[in-house]
């Protein structure tokens, strides 16, 4: 929450490029999300099976919208973000805005984790690794992302048209995001996780570029502001006016806390599934 009470989102991924160069490219994704998605439940409970369904199904798709090379190319794009954090052996990643203006100047923001290592997660099962890992990290003290800023150079070597064509990076170290220690057991932790799912983020909560100007950047994150608004209105997101007090508070009041744990119950009653398996 901005000074002058403006709400502004960092809406990341753990990868420093997009996952398609423009919006129509980004709208045939979504679709083809969902193909995917429809393809894997089809196969049964196999996780081996609904992963190489779900592939097969994103690629099929994107191919029927975008034609073969583009859509072939896209899904090797898009095969290579999602490896990162499958092949991740630690919860700590960094992370990358897309492209934003701020006061007229173009840039991306990127969240380095803190420290001088970052350890590998603990041993046991693949499942849930990155929770695990998580939450023995924060259980042991507050975790810390240093907060850069990367110009814009030059469209060869900062394109804005060539979303997923890495940038040529100039950090400039600008704030740190931490997160708490939370103990074991803490009941507070659930209700903010609780909270992060339900609340409605999306790239449209931003400063603004405050010069009129439009290039495909822009137009990228309006594409990426109308599927977020979709999403969470067919996800019955929480209304902005009921979490506005968390941002100068820090606190969950207990209205909300009520609110959040009947999501909660409900959700988990009709098998609603709100986080991927790690």
């Amino acid at each position: 929450m901005a000074p002058d009470e403006r709400r502004v989102d960092f809406i990341t991924i753990n990868h420093p490029t997009s996952p398609t160069d423009n919006h129509r490219s980004f709208v045939a994704l979504l679709h083809a999300t969902i193909a995917s998605t429809r393809a894997a439940e089809a196969v049964g409970r196999s996780a081996i099976a609904r992963r190489l369904a779900s592939s097969l199904g994103l690629t099929a798709a994107l191919i029927r919208r975008m034609g073969v090379v583009k859509g072939a190319r896209t899904a090797v794009h898009v095969a290579r973000q999602t490896s990162r954090t499958a092949r991740s052996k630690s919860a700590l990643q960094p992370y990358w805005t897309g492209v934003v203006e701020i006061g007229g100047r173009s840039g991306k923001f990127i969240f380095l984790p803190a420290g001088d290592s970052v350890e590998p997660a603990q041993s046991g099962p693949r499942s849930q690794r990155l929770t695990r890992d998580w939450r023995g990290r924060q259980a042991a003290g507050p975790i810390a992302f240093n907060v850069h800023w990367t110009p814009f150079i030059d469209e060869a070597s900062t394109s804005r048209t060539n979303l997923s064509r890495a940038w040529k990076e100039q950090l400039h170290l600008i704030g740190q995001v931490v997160f708490p220690q939370q103990l074991p057991g803490d009941e507070t932790a659930g209700l903010w996780a609780a909270l992060a799912d339900e609340m409605g983020a999306h790239p449209g909560n931003w400063v603004g570029a405050g010069n009129g100007h439009i290039d495909n950047a822009v137009e990228f994150a309006a594409a990426r502001t109308l599927a977020y608004r979709s999403s969470q209105s067919g996800r019955d997101a929480l209304p902005p006016g009921t979490y506005r007090e968390v941002f100068t508070s820090g606190q969950i009041a207990p209205s909300l806390e009520t609110e959040l744990r009947r999501r909660q119950t409900r959700k988990l009653a009709s098998g609603h599934i709100s986080q991927a398996p790690h």
